[in-house]
């Protein structure tokens, strides 16, 4: 052992050596104390393929590898995929990264385009919301609900209304799968005079059943599971601005 040690074997898992010890070596690759080995040479391995390797320890990697008819099979199995994935993409095996990158290029591009639209869609919608708002000395009460919107496009139409240069207070919302979401936006005056959208969207998402909020006093978000309860919690909504605002 303790030769064993001074030549640079290496010991695993704190397990417990006799004065005397099997010392196996692969070459200048690897000296390990070792119990048993299951092969007489490295070349009974046959076919090797290195699924994964992860850390087990400091300095430590473990492998894990198939050997001999698996190897084989895993690399069948490859080459089953390649080929399906060059069929579903129609481009030849060799050129399939370029492929997917362009695909993914194109994917974002569209998705941009597609905030672009929603964003513009937002910016028209302020219009409509500040015609049909009640106000309530120079501040406008927008209330809406905008069914199966994204809580992203909520977000950018609430950006939108506080970017107006009116005095606003917002909430809007949406049901998705059964869901309720809601958005509250405050422009600054009204944060000024003491108002806080985290504070407020509280006491309203408890209408669907929910909760939410945040430390921004100008923007918070709620939900709940109760989305046949939104109507409702807007109500409510429109109530507790009006008696913030002291009407």
């Amino acid at each position: 052992m303790e030769k064993a040690r001074a030549s640079g074997a290496i010991a695993l898992f704190g397990e417990k050596y006799g004065e005397e010890v099997r010392l196996v070596t692969v070459g200048k690759v690897s000296k390990e104390l070792c119990g048993g080995t299951h092969l007489d040479a490295t070349g009974e391995v046959g076919a090797f393929k290195i699924l994964s390797e992860e850390s087990i320890g400091s300095g430590l990697r473990r492998i894990t590898a198939v050997a001999g008819i698996q190897a084989i099979e895993t690399w069948q199995k490859t080459d089953k995929l390649l080929k399906a994935l060059s069929l579903a993409l129609q481009a030849p095996v060799e050129a399939l990264v370029s492929k997917a990158e362009s695909l993914a290029a194109q994917l974002r591009e569209q998705r941009r385009e597609l905030e672009r639209a929603r964003a513009e869609r937002s910016r028209v919608s302020t219009d409509e919301l500040f015609k049909e708002a009640p106000a309530i000395g120079d501040t406008y009460i927008v209330i809406d609900q905008l069914d199966d919107s994204s809580l992203q496009e909520l977000r950018v139409l609430a950006d939108f209304l506080r970017a107006s240069g009116k005095s606003v207070a917002a909430v809007l919302g949406s049901v998705r799968k059964g869901k309720a979401m809601l958005v509250m936006a405050l422009t600054r005056d009204l944060v000024e005079r003491g108002l806080s959208a985290g504070e407020l969207i509280k006491e309203i998402a408890a209408v669907v059943g929910g909760g939410g909020g945040g430390r921004r006093q100008d923007l918070a978000e709620a939900g709940g599971p109760r989305g046949d309860k939104l109507e409702a919690a807007l109500h409510k909504a429109k109530e507790v601005i009006k008696d913030k605002l002291g009407a």
